[in-house]
């Protein structure tokens, strides 16, 4: 199995950056180690100034890694929305099925 590399992360981050329509975001990906995160990524964001920083786990496949990222650009759009509880949970996999929607696998 072939890994992935941040070339490859930033060819996705700039196509999935346009078919969801977040040329107007200021966005960063990066691949990181994952003993740095709790899990698979993650997406720190600031709706007010539309900027968002994403973070890989570098040790996914990259059907994951671009899967996991596509996941953290939609919390792009619903970051005004903060759940907590059981409300992010059920959050958490809205945004989880349409990942898997978008990708078509």
């Amino acid at each position: 199995m072939r890994g992935w590399s941040d070339r490859d992360l930033q060819r996705w981050l700039k196509l999935w950056q346009r078919r969801l329509r977040l040329q107007d975001w200021g966005l960063v990906a990066r691949r990181v180690a994952t003993g740095e995160m709790g899990g698979r990524g993650e997406c720190r964001h600031g709706l007010s100034v539309r900027q968002a920083v994403i973070r890989i786990a570098s040790d996914l496949t990259p059907d994951e890694a671009e899967h996991t990222l596509i996941h953290e650009l939609l919390h792009c759009h619903w970051s005004h929305y903060a759940p907590t509880g059981t409300d992010r949970a059920l959050h958490e996999a809205a945004i989880e099925s349409v990942a898997y929607a978008l990708r078509g696998r």
